[in-house]
């Protein structure tokens, strides 16, 4: 989730464990700022009932050096843990999920 992109869903419930799911980011945030993203479990539970996973942030300087459109991959394996990177046309970058205090 992020004020541009909302609330949208990558992996599904029961998704098959290994598996890579994509997201194209057709908004970024203006120039000079990253662009961060909340990763939630369970897209159709109520609001307050998600569990907030962490957060992703992209850089904006990577941004600014990948232009052209970008696309959020998530990955999920066989332990479910769960990996992230966003990638552009011009290469790629892994995604630390960020516990949140």
């Amino acid at each position: 989730m992020s004020p541009t992109l909302g609330t949208k869903e990558v992996i599904g419930r029961n998704a098959v464990v290994p598996s890579t799911h994509t997201l194209t980011i057709t908004d970024r945030p203006p120039d000079g700022q990253p662009m961060t993203l909340a990763v939630y479990e369970a897209e159709d539970a109520a609001a307050l009932d998600r569990e907030l996973l962490g957060m992703l942030t992209v850089p904006a300087d990577w941004m600014a050096a990948h232009a052209g459109e970008l696309t959020l991959e998530m990955r999920i394996g066989f332990d479910f843990d769960l990996t992230c990177a966003v990638v552009s046309p011009h290469g790629s970058k892994r995604l630390p999920l960020q516990p949140v205090a």
